[in-house]
């Protein structure tokens, strides 16, 4: 511990006399105290301190329990405390006002005491200078295997500053110069710990140092959701763990710093070390601020992604900030950010970084954009980082060339519940020539030259995005990169059609050039998540395909284009996904032209986790790809624990692939989770050889094909396919429910797989009242157990069957099933025939059918129309047990039976009961018939199988089970 406060003090050999002192500064302060402050403490008559006993005086006084809160005190004079020609060992040392007061009461236990100031302290501009602590805890002779040892516990050099510890109050208008401050644990050039207090208007400059693990800062401390406003400090940070020249930790979601700046070195021996503040937590805010600080640390072997030039470790919101200093590491650094789990915006940084060799890695702008773990395949951490229009203009250099060198980022957070966003972030490829992004970023960590950073086209897009996201416009400046100007963009009607993205206030989009704006934003790294979007009207791509001929068409880029094309380097992976909802409104999107030489194409690229879409028809489509994965409403469903919803959509046109995975609807469906599919259609000509259908084409199951959780539900197919390749009108591995397809359209060939379809059916089926009442039926039992709620059939005469937003059928069937399991009620078309529902059950009941009475006289006809709303009662029989006893004598020969529980017996003799009753064929023995005996009732037989049930028979001697090798003699 010594050895640390010594290179401490080293350290500071020149930084005690580089400040220039007054000429008049002749009396220093010699440690006396005087608690008598002239004034009331109100605000017109604040208690005054004119020298620097006074100063102490009120440390003392606020460190015996008088906190003055309410009360305020104004510096009236500068002051000058510790003589800086003088040895360290001989200055005098301060004692901050307030702070937490420890008392050992034994071995490894210990009380505390908190004194805080909650006063407001007005600097009147004054200056202190040569404000001096420097004492460190002497932990020697501790043996941390021996908890029972008889051991002092040293707080000496904790929560040490100016102020100790400040709760609710304010410090401002304040000046510290060579400040030097040198302690164990949250060390502030003004206030060690700052709890909702605001610290405002004030600068420090000199030194200060932490040799504990606790937070170190030349303004603040720790602050815990304070404010921290209009600040300086030009020093040198020095600590173990979280340092930084301003602020050494921020946390909280009421924490804010902002319009300040910080210059000088930062310094740290094993974590977080940040430019500007070390680190900020819990949702606190760092706005309109810089920092210009060289920032390095140790090689400490614990050190992760943890140095950087403005903040080391990010969960709260940094805006409208930018950082300019050096950094270097011998371990992993970055430019602006080292770790972000929370969210930056509308910032830059232009130093450069340099990182040690083999296992290093440096980025120009943030480390890790998120991060999280996965244990035994569950997440135990889950943390994403959202990062949005920032660039980086630093280069990124190792020591050797092992060292792994990135651009934007270095790695991203991809969980199963939540992913990392890089939104418009770009890093200067002119300054590093030959870096790739090295990972799949989840969105737009752009490789942008000098030149096209500089650009006015740049700024209008930067201003695009900023319109969205109701973030800082930014100034061009020709021939430099540009700022951001601090004020919100409010412009989103000049890109959409107004909204929120909320479900109540959704995005809307009403034309060619609105769809395109969605598209562009969702290419440039936003995956819309959680937001809703509305299509209030048809849009037409490009002219119908009849006048193609004449003007060439536009081709559509996808939204969620799966992968960026146009990202200059080595590595260009980077992905992009949709993970909104989008509803079309029963709009269609028309006359779409697609011809890459990419996967994932469609309307929509890929479809990530949480995505819906519904109420669109994707029409009239021209789709083609020389790879793979491809449909006409989405290229790829990839999804983890939350679901894909395709609902209520329709498609027409052509799509093609010379690859595989060509879908009507679909491309693929990837990873594990769920994909639905439910009340669509499509009337497409599907072209391909490998992976082709007239819904998804291809599954692609990570760990094998062994189970499936996707589902397709009432789905017409009224297309066509080529008679090359393989042609599968459905998906190959799916659940099925309703999935037809038009025999009189599409013809199967003999060499056709024809498993797993639910069938072929005649146009006129498709469009008839009674497939109608199925499909609607299906709907009655989703909507009654899921949240996405699904829109009913109508029928009209000469169309296919499709959904209309609003409509009711007017009919309900109900049913009462008599204390049975409970059969949803179901919705009908006027004058149309429903088909029986599934069979309910009943503990020690048999179903015997739907009666529309309850007295069970009158059976009903599922073959006949319903005219009006009805209740069907379920009739239930008892059931009946088999009796051995007539065949107890196992040496008889003849058995008499007369009833149907000996009949049952004789059934089950034949079978065998483990344990029980061997089996036995009776050969060589006689059963005879005693008497007539009655199975069921017949009245209603004419119905058997259309609603009304009999019990069923159990065989006596089936040959899979056992044999019946004897005499049965029915006696009449």
């Amino acid at each position: 511990m010594k050895r640390i406060v010594n290179m401490l003090l080293a350290a500071l050999c020149c930084l005690g006399t580089s400040a220039l002192q007054p000429a008049w500064a002749q009396d220093f302060w010699k440690g006396g105290i005087d608690k008598n402050l002239p004034g009331t403490g109100s605000a017109s008559d604040p208690f005054l301190i004119k020298t620097a006993d006074q100063l102490a005086g009120l440390a003392a006084r606020v460190n015996t329990g008088e906190d003055f809160k309410g009360k305020h005190i104004r510096l009236d004079a500068d002051l000058y405390m510790s003589d800086p020609s003088r040895p360290s060992a001989e200055k005098t040392q301060w004692t901050p006002i307030s702070g937490i007061f420890y008392d050992q009461t034994g071995a490894w236990d210990w009380t505390s005491d908190t004194l805080r100031f909650c006063g407001n302290f007005d600097g009147g501009g004054h200056t202190i200078y040569n404000l001096y602590y420097n004492q460190a805890p002497d932990f020697g002779g501790i043996d941390i295997d021996d908890p029972t040892s008889d051991i002092h516990l040293d707080f000496t050099g904790w929560n040490k500053g100016l102020f100790g510890y400040v709760e609710g109050g304010s410090v401002s208008n304040l000046h510290l110069e060579n400040d030097t401050i040198v302690g164990a644990v949250a060390i502030g050039g003004i206030v060690a710990i700052n709890v909702g207090g605001t610290i405002s208007h004030c600068s420090m400059t000199g030194f200060v140092g932490s040799v504990e693990s606790g937070p170190c800062g030349g303004i603040v401390g720790l602050n815990t959701d304070g404010i921290v406003e209009h600040c300086t400090a030009n020093a040198t940070s020095k600590g173990t763990r979280s340092a930084g020249v301003l602020v050494g930790t921020s946390t909280g979601a009421r924490a804010v710093i902002r319009d300040s700046h910080a210059q000088g070195k930062c310094h740290v021996t094993q974590y977080r070390a940040g430019g500007f503040c070390g680190s900020q937590f819990d949702g606190a805010l760092i706005e309109r601020c810089w920092a210009n600080v060289e920032v390095s640390n140790a090689a400490y072997k614990y050190a992760a992604m943890d140095c950087a030039g403005f903040v080391a470790n990010n969960d709260g919101t940094i805006r409208e900030c930018y950082s300019m200093g050096a950094v270097t590491s011998p371990k992993s650094a970055a430019g602006f950010v080292a770790s972000n789990v929370g969210r930056i915006e509308s910032c830059y940084c232009t130093g450069n970084v340099t990182v040690g060799g083999w296992g290093c890695t440096a980025a120009a702008f943030v480390g890790e954009n998120g991060n999280g773990s996965v244990s035994y395949g569950e997440v135990v951490g889950d943390f994403p980082g959202v990062t949005i229009n920032c660039f980086a203009t630093g280069r990124c250099s190792g020591s050797d060339d092992q060292a792994g060198l990135c651009g934007f980022l270095a790695s991203y957070w991809n969980g199963s519940q939540n992913s990392s966003r890089t939104v418009f972030c770009s890093y200067d490829s002119t300054a590093n020539p030959g870096i790739g992004i090295h990972v799949r970023t989840l969105g737009g960590s752009l490789a942008k030259t000098t030149q096209e950073m500089q650009s006015q086209a740049f700024v209008d897009t930067l201003n695009m995005v900023a319109a969205w996201m109701g973030t800082s416009t930014w100034t061009y400046r020709p021939g430099q990169y540009p700022v951001p100007t601090g004020v919100k963009a409010t412009n989103l009607t000049d890109y959409i059609g107004g909204g929120e993205g909320t479900k109540e206030r959704p995005y809307i989009i009403s034309n060619k050039e609105q769809l395109s704006h969605l598209a562009e934003l969702s290419n440039l790294g936003w995956d819309f998540r959680d937001q809703h979007i509305l299509q209030t009207a048809d849009i037409d791509l490009n002219l119908p395909q009849e006048q193609w001929g004449e003007e060439m068409p536009t081709e559509w880029t996808p939204i969620g284009q799966g992968t960026n094309r146009n990202n200059p380097g080595e590595d260009n992976s980077t992905a992009y996904t949709f993970r909104g909802c989008y509803d079309g409104g029963y709009h269609e999107v028309r006359n779409m032209y697609i011809n890459g030489n990419y996967d994932n194409l469609g309307f929509f690229g890929v479809l990530h986790h949480g995505a819906t879409i519904k109420n669109l028809g994707v029409t009239d489509a021209w789709a083609k790809t020389m790879t793979g994965n491809i449909g006409i409403l989405a290229g790829c469903s990839s999804r983890y624990s939350r679901n894909v919803n395709i609902v209520q959509c329709w498609t027409s046109g052509r799509v093609e692939s010379t690859g595989w995975g060509v879908g009507g609807v679909l491309g693929q469906i990837a990873l594990e989770g769920n994909t639905n599919i439910l009340n669509c259609a499509s009337w497409a000509h599907i072209t391909g050889t490998t992976d082709v259908s007239a819904v998804v084409g291809d599954q692609n199951y990570i760990g094998g094909e062994t189970y499936s959780n996707d589902t397709i539900a009432n789905f017409i197919f009224s297309g066509t396919f080529d008679k090359e390749g393989s042609r599968v009108p459905m998906m190959e591995r799916e659940r099925l429910f309703n999935a037809l397809y038009d025999s009189d359209v599409y013809k199967l060939s003999d060499n056709e797989e024809q498993v797993r379809l639910n069938g072929g059916h005649p146009t006129a089926y498709l469009q008839s009242k009674e497939l109608a009442n199925v499909f609607n039926y299906w709907i009655d039992q989703w909507n009654a157990t899921h949240a996405l709620q699904l829109d009913y059939y109508n029928c009209h005469e000469g169309k296919y069957l499709a959904t209309e937003a609003g409509f009711t059928p007017p009919l309900k069937v109900t049913f009462d099933t008599g204390g049975g399991s409970t059969v949803t009620a179901q919705s009908v078309l006027q004058d149309s025939r429903i088909d029986a529902p599934a069979i309910p059950t009943h503990d020690d009941k048999v179903f015997a059918g739907w009666y529309s009475d309850a007295g069970h006289t009158q059976p009903f006809d599922f073959c006949g129309q319903v005219s009006s709303s009805i209740t069907l009662h379920a009739k239930w029989l008892d059931t009946f047990t088999y009796d051995l006893k007539p065949f107890q004598n196992t040496f008889a020969t003849s058995y008499v039976i007369k009833t149907k529980e000996q009949l049952l017996g004789l059934a089950i003799m034949t079978r065998g009961i483990e344990g029980v009753q061997d089996a036995t064929d009776f050969t060589g023995k006689t059963v005879k018939l005693g008497a007539d005996i009655l199975l069921n009732d017949t009245t209603d037989w004419r119905l058997w199988g259309k609603g009304i049930y009999a019990i069923p028979w159990l065989s006596v001697g089936p040959t899979y089970d056992g044999t019946f090798n004897g005499t049965f003699d029915g006696q009449g």
